[in-house]
């Protein structure tokens, strides 16, 4: 009697194992039409047969169920659930876009088993409404949980079209629950069979680990303490960037019953910070008789970038493309200096009375001040000032691009060059393997006599300096056990010879000693 209860059970399974292949097979068929087909009628034939299938496969389980043993049960159930749930969902997404598309009410036709419906989901309604126009379709936005501040605005639009809405049932809910949460918020409520009891704990579980009162207003301080500074005031983008993160952050506190004027005392000097002084200037003018307020900071901030965004629509498109950024008539303005880049080739309105600038003076070309070291002798992405790792965190800090160490840009995206030393996706500045290397010859020249390089520099300043006319020549160099091809540039006034590192390390030159210089050319 075992044996042919055996031999019953492993035939039930083959079966079952064919029919939940052919289930998967029509839930992914499913998918692809309702993804890229526009024929709902393919959609609700694959819709039926998914149903059709499913109904088998509920059959052999219940076979299956008496033939185990206890032992058993528990992982075959857990199983069964498993494909009970992604039926449920792929079902129920199924529904929604037949309905969306038709009038079809697939809730009727499921029970009259492939008969067609003629009549509108709510003829009631249908009947009045034929002569309005029809409305787009309104879909649910996902949620992951990265973004903490985002789950107010989700849950409200979601207990609005979902969980207030009386023709749904708790098992339906707890379905469009699912299908439109991802990531920690989808980890979150795993492993919850689709019942209505548990739709009720999913809920809690979201609202206790992401809607939590105080984790948002910790969410919205955050991002105000740490408002990316603006030092230009005819940035018009950057200013405006601004003001929308203060907006946004201060709304989501103000959702939260939390009025500005009640952290205004520390809000207040961090907003004056962040905008450009001439901007700071103007406000404390205008303001200095009576106590501010963020509102009152908020609205002037509003008021002066609608307006730079006014002149900027009015602004010639040739004016704007000889500047690359539009300056404004502001006496508060900051007056920045106009910086030429030298080249080969002296301009065509070049003045006679102009003064032939040498390579020493072009090694004083303004740098804006390094963000690692604050030092205007050199740029960010090439510092070596401080440790790699604290430059690394101060970028992912600022969230700031790994190669040109910008805060508008991204690595993927990112056209600059990659690392001189190690050719990696990163800046030099923060590059390891460079780091490790200084560390080791360091170590090895320990224990030699070390030498005294001496920096000397020079510096001029000149008024309406033209540009630079240089010697230029493409030469060899030829070593005992190599030689390259190189371009020399010559220039009488230099006090220094000059040789790029990269050519040093091809021609395998030894290393006496570390001094930097920036030297600005185009060739």
């Amino acid at each position: 009697m075992e044996a042919a209860n055996q031999a019953l059970l492993e035939r039930t399974k083959k079966t079952r194992s064919v029919t939940r292949s052919i289930v998967t097979k029509e839930t992914n068929k499913l998918e692809s039409e309702i993804n890229n087909s526009v024929d709902k009628t393919i959609v609700y034939e694959l819709y039926m047969q998914l149903i059709s299938k499913f109904e088998e496969l509920v059959k052999l389980d219940k076979e299956i169920e008496g033939l185990i043993d206890i032992d058993s049960l528990e992982d075959e159930i857990l199983t069964r659930e498993e494909y009970r749930d992604k039926f449920i969902i792929w079902k129920t997404r199924a529904e929604r876009y037949i309905e969306s598309v038709s009038s079809i009410s697939i809730r009727n036709s499921a029970e009259t088993q492939l008969q067609n419906v003629t009549l509108p989901l709510n003829s009631s309604v249908s009947s009045v409404s034929t002569n309005q126009p029809r409305l787009p379709k309104l879909t649910l936005e996902s949620f992951s949980g990265k973004d903490i501040g985002s789950f107010p605005s989700f849950w409200a639009r979601f207990k609005s079209a979902v969980h207030e809405n009386s023709s749904l049932n708790d098992v339906d809910k707890f379905s469009y629950l699912k299908s439109v949460v991802t990531s920690d918020a989808e980890l979150a409520i795993r492993g919850l069979t689709l019942t209505s009891e548990n739709y009720a704990k999913a809920v809690k579980i979201l609202e206790d680990r992401f809607g939590r009162q105080e984790l948002i207003v910790d969410y919205h301080m955050n991002n105000l303490l740490n408002l990316t500074p603006v030092r230009k005031s005819f940035d018009v983008i950057a200013l405006r960037n601004l003001y929308d993160q203060l907006k946004v952050n201060i709304r989501g506190l103000e959702s939260l019953g939390i009025s500005p004027d009640s952290y205004s005392c520390l809000l207040f000097p961090i907003i004056m910070k962040a905008i450009p002084p001439d901007l700071a200037l103007e406000y404390n003018r205008k303001h200095e008789k009576k106590q501010s307020q963020i509102t009152d900071l908020t609205e002037y901030l509003r008021d002066e970038v609608q307006s730079r965004e006014r002149t900027k629509a009015l602004v010639k498109p040739h004016e704007s493309q000889i500047k690359g950024s539009h300056q404004y008539s502001n006496k508060y303005s900051e007056r920045e200096t106009q910086q030429k880049v030298h080249s080969r080739f002296p301009p065509s309105n070049h003045n006679k009375s102009s003064i032939r600038a040498s390579a020493n003076e072009l090694l004083t070309a303004a740098y804006s001040n390094c963000l690692f070291c604050k030092e205007n002798t050199h740029m960010s992405d090439l510092c070596e000032n401080l440790c790699v790792q604290q430059k690394r965190d101060k970028l992912i800090k600022e969230r700031r691009c790994f190669l040109c160490c910008n805060n508008s840009c991204y690595v993927k995206k990112c056209k600059k060059s990659v690392c001189s030393f190690c050719q990696g996706r990163h800046a030099r500045a923060i590059c390891f393997k460079l780091e490790n290397s200084k560390k080791q010859n360091s170590h090895l020249d320990s224990g030699e006599k070390p030498i005294d390089v001496k920096t000397t520099s020079s510096n001029s300043v000149m008024n309406n300096r033209g540009g630079v006319l240089l010697q230029c020549v493409k030469a060899e160099i030829i070593r005992s056990s190599s030689k390259d091809k190189i371009f020399c540039l010559f220039d009488n006034g230099s006090e220094k010879s000059f040789i790029k590192k990269n050519v040093s390390r091809r021609l395998g030159l030894k290393n006496l000693g570390l001094e930097s210089k920036y030297l600005l050319v185009r060739i």
